[in-house]
């Protein structure tokens, strides 16, 4: 699928940083509109899967790539991933008062709030530099 020059831009950007590629593929099966995985562990490149048939691809890869970019800014000791074990995760359960809730739900819920905190300070820096780059042509 052919992306918008400011995606392409971004996937550029983050094989020439990271000297890996950028694979970005379909995938129907997909519950979430898009996720990333950064290679690690000897990975031979970095992964994008989105839903297909979802508004605006380009603005979810663009997202994507600027969370490798984020990382990739940062020295590999300082690189982490956002993950809860179990023991934190009923921390945070007890903390956000999901303890009502079956345990399956609880732990979901978590997990969701963390992703929206990693997610949207990066979601408006996509915005910016998707605006930016767009007014510029």
């Amino acid at each position: 699928m052919p992306f918008s020059p400011e995606a392409q831009q971004l996937i550029e950007q983050v094989e020439q940083t990271s000297g890996l590629p950028v694979h970005v593929v379909e995938e129907p099966s997909m519950r979430m509109r898009a996720t990333v995985v950064a290679a690690r562990g000897g990975a031979p490149a970095h992964l994008i899967r989105f839903k297909p048939g979802i508004l605006n691809p380009d603005y979810l890869v663009a997202s994507q790539l600027l969370f490798l970019l984020r990382r990739l800014a940062l020295p590999p000791a300082e690189r982490w991933d956002l993950a809860g074990t179990p023991s934190e995760q009923d921390v945070a359960i007890k903390v956000l008062g999901l303890g009502v809730f079956p345990v399956d739900f609880a732990r979901n819920m978590v997990g969701q709030v963390s992703n929206q905190m990693r997610s949207f300070p990066v979601g408006f820096r996509v915005d910016t530099s998707m605006l930016t780059r767009g007014s510029s042509e």
